[in-house]
């Protein structure tokens, strides 16, 4: 699935050097994820995403970038530990106040603490995979929504809803020769869609390959 490519720099120096551009980036493609993790560790859905604005806020000031190399942890790691670090702080708030409540205007919730490497969590990879694979199917759509084929129609009806290539092919219109042929082609755009996302934020071909293996059983 993977083939040679340059890293030149991380996405961490990307938001340190050019941090318009790459702050609405990393806003814009992770704060799904973040918002259905927190949503998964039990907090209802304001809460949810007041969390994860304040994770993007802390991540995204100087401070922290400045020390950020010196965590050497992989940004999706990275993230999920300023994320595990101010959902402590905000059920440690909660359990104080006996509600739960998270306004990042004062120190506590401005803190730019630089976690270290956290421990993996299958639930984090799990929702982490969602939402990119999210990311390329909207790709295939965009391109189907422009007159290209209909790869993105066939592979939810056939991926995503489970319906074999002649029930595809029947509510496509289509022969079941097509709907395979665009099933096939569809797969390996993701495949390269999903290839672009992750190289985004990983600093080596090394750690682009560990990441691509939580895609592979996705595209079997």
């Amino acid at each position: 699935m993977a083939h040679p490519v340059r890293f030149p720099t991380t996405f961490w120096t990307t938001l340190r050097d050019r941090p318009d551009q790459a702050r609405a980036k990393l806003f814009t493609r992770y704060r799904t994820a973040i918002y259905h993790y927190l949503l998964n560790q039990g907090f209802q859905e304001s809460d949810a995403e007041d969390v994860a604005q304040e994770v993007f806020l802390q991540v995204c000031q100087a401070p922290f970038l400045d020390r950020v190399d010196r965590a050497k942890g992989k940004f999706r790691t990275l993230l999920l530990a300023v994320t595990r670090n101010l959902l402590l702080k905000a059920r440690e708030r909660g359990a104080r106040r006996k509600a739960l409540s998270i306004d990042s205007g004062g120190p506590e919730g401005a803190s730019l603490e630089v976690p270290g490497q956290t421990e993996p969590d299958v639930r984090f990879d799990e929702i982490w995979v969602q939402n990119l694979v999210r990311l390329a199917l909207q790709r295939l759509q965009e391109e189907a929504s422009q007159g290209g084929p209909p790869h993105y129609q066939a592979i939810v009806l056939n991926k995503l809803q489970g319906l074999p290539y002649s029930e595809v092919a029947r509510k496509l219109h289509a022969d079941e020769d097509d709907v395979t042929n665009w099933i096939h082609h569809g797969k390996k755009k993701m495949r390269r869609y999903l290839e672009e996302l992750v190289r985004d934020y990983c600093s080596s071909e090394e750690e682009w390959k560990e990441e691509l293996e939580l895609f592979g059983r996705h595209f079997t």
